[in-house]
């Protein structure tokens, strides 16, 4: 592929993920663009970078109005979710096979029925580790998440743990896996594509025969250079406009979008841009500063109760970074911003 193809593969992407400016809610943001790491403020951030006119407020409401729920699911990361997809995502990525000890299996079934019982009300893991009589049992509060037994209520504040049936009202749906994991790939299609199986591989975290099969349920479109399309997809990906639309937005560190290639499919994102720029040796991306779609500079801030402070290292001239950064940390709810431009 061309330079002016991949522009033009990144320009499409960004549409898909709703960083073309056209205003969104946070529900919608959840409902078509799955990945959005739980970690906080990312989580707030990523999605008020796609909603410019929700505030952390209004993402704060999705969780207490259940209407979205942190989990553990692709690559064993936990996410934040759209309620009704939270049983599709633990299935696809099957987590719950992860180990709970050696104790025995009769043993393990009493500790589950203890902590369920304490987490009937919202509680750290040391608390519902105490209600087992044994502290140190607080190991089996995050298995318990990987079951979708337990949720995280995480934010801003401590971690606490409650029961998915008591906070819900009903358990998360059992779905069969090969199911589930067929609906991943078409979530992740429709949001990433179009993208190659390594991708998909190294998005998921899961094994080549399994995400092999799962793809093999879909009828994609085989482009250029590996990338596959989902066919549903194809008639509105060719007439699309080829010229990227002449946009900057910024994203916050792990990211949807950066943390959605594997290394050998960021391309899209990364331009004429080294790798090492936006990318630690472990995968992590940086916040970044996208023109027309790819990078264009980086950013990191250093949070405080009511503050930030932040460094830009802009790659050549940006316009109207500090105003989209000011706008993003007041919808955060940070009333004093610093933020210094670092052009070395």
């Amino acid at each position: 592929m061309t330079e002016d193809d991949w522009r033009s593969v990144a320009a499409w992407t960004s549409t898909r993920h709703l960083l073309d400016g056209d205003d969104c809610t946070p529900q919608d943001v959840l409902a078509t663009v799955p990945g959005i790491y739980h970690f906080e403020p990312t989580a707030t951030l990523s999605i008020l970078a796609r909603s410019p006119r929700s505030t952390a407020s209004d993402v704060q409401r999705l969780q207490t109005t259940r209407a979205a729920i942190r989990i553990p699911a692709m690559r064993g990361s936990v996410f934040l979710v759209p309620t009704a997809l939270a049983g599709t995502l633990i299935s696809a990525c099957h987590l719950g096979r992860r180990r709970q000890g050696s104790l025995p299996v009769r043993e393990i079934a009493a500790l589950t029925t203890d902590i369920l019982e304490a987490a009937a009300e919202p509680a750290t893991a040391a608390e519902l580790a105490a209600a087992t009589g044994d502290p140190r049992r607080r190991g089996f509060v995050e298995p318990l998440c990987d079951q979708g037994l337990l949720l995280r209520l995480s934010g801003f504040g401590r971690t606490r743990y409650t029961a998915a049936r008591a906070w819900l009202g009903e358990p998360l749906p059992i779905v069969d896996p090969a199911d589930a994991l067929a609906d991943l790939v078409r979530l992740y299609w429709r949001a990433y594509g179009p993208a190659s199986m390594a991708d998909f591989i190294w998005w998921s975290g899961l094994g080549v025969k399994r995400c092999r099969a799962a793809i093999n349920r879909h009828q994609m479109v085989d482009l250029d250079d590996g990338l596959l399309l989902l066919g549903e997809q194809e008639q509105d990906y060719r007439g699309y406009r080829k010229i990227p639309r002449p946009t900057v937005c910024v994203l916050p560190r792990w990211d949807a979008l950066t943390m959605g290639y594997a290394p050998t499919g960021r391309r899209r994102i990364l331009g004429a841009v080294s790798p090492e720029v936006v990318y630690d040796h472990g995968g992590d991306g940086a916040g970044v500063i996208l023109r027309d779609s790819q990078v264009a500079g980086t950013w990191q801030a250093l949070f405080a109760v009511h503050s930030a402070e932040i460094v830009v290292r802009p790659i050549g001239h940006v316009r109207g970074v500090e105003v989209l950064l000011n706008d993003l940390m007041q919808r955060l709810g940070k009333g004093t911003v610093r933020i210094r431009f670092d052009d070395r």
